[in-house]
């Protein structure tokens, strides 16, 4: 191994459980968040306490495994994201679910909350489908769909949309408007 893969693996063994667990489900999210939101999702994921959910975060913090932004929020550090994948593909899917939906509710957009941002909104939108939420991802996209388009969304919702299109989770009436959205996005690209 590199050295960088050397002391990853080093770092990664010296967590803690519930450090590594924290660790894999911050992966998820690859916008910052605040700290009371990793509290509440682990939480929620998990048994664990709101003590014990902070703790896993310092823990986090004195490995410098996280980036803190200027709106005192966190994220894991990029060159730890890949061993936490790792470190989530052994977790019960029940765990994982649970910290998407948990992760998708604090994304939510509020209107005049100050942690609105695009990064968040296009982690909402991207994880919507995750959740069993593609309708309202539909209703989102459809009713915004220039604007999406204007602020630089469009090839990434396309991609989105076109991946859930023939799931069960669309009713009719949504697939048609998924699919007016996808229309109205490849014409602006031809243009």
């Amino acid at each position: 191994p590199t050295a960088q893969e050397a002391i990853l693996e080093y770092t990664s063994q010296a967590l803690s459980d519930r450090g590594r667990l924290t660790a894999a489900l911050l992966e998820l999210a690859d916008a910052p968040l605040r700290t009371e939101e990793v509290i509440r999702i682990l939480q929620r994921a998990t048994d664990i306490s709101p003590e014990s959910a902070a703790g896993a975060v310092r823990e986090l913090n004195k490995w410098h495994l996280l980036q803190a932004t200027r709106e005192a929020r966190i994220a894991l550090h990029e060159t730890f994201r890949l061993t936490a994948r790792q470190i989530r593909n052994d977790l019960p899917a029940a765990t994982i679910r649970a910290a998407l939906q948990a992760l998708v509710e604090s994304l939510e957009p509020v209107p005049g909350r100050p942690e609105n941002d695009i990064d968040r909104f296009r982690l909402y939108l991207r994880l919507l489908p995750s959740v069993d939420r593609a309708g309202d991802l539909v209703g989102l996209v459809t009713n915004d769909s220039e604007y999406l388009y204007e602020l630089g969304l469009g090839g990434e919702l396309q991609r989105i949309l076109e991946g859930c299109i023939d799931t069960p989770q669309l009713s009719s009436s949504d697939r048609f408007w998924a699919l007016d959205a996808l229309a109205f996005w490849k014409i602006q690209d031809d243009d």
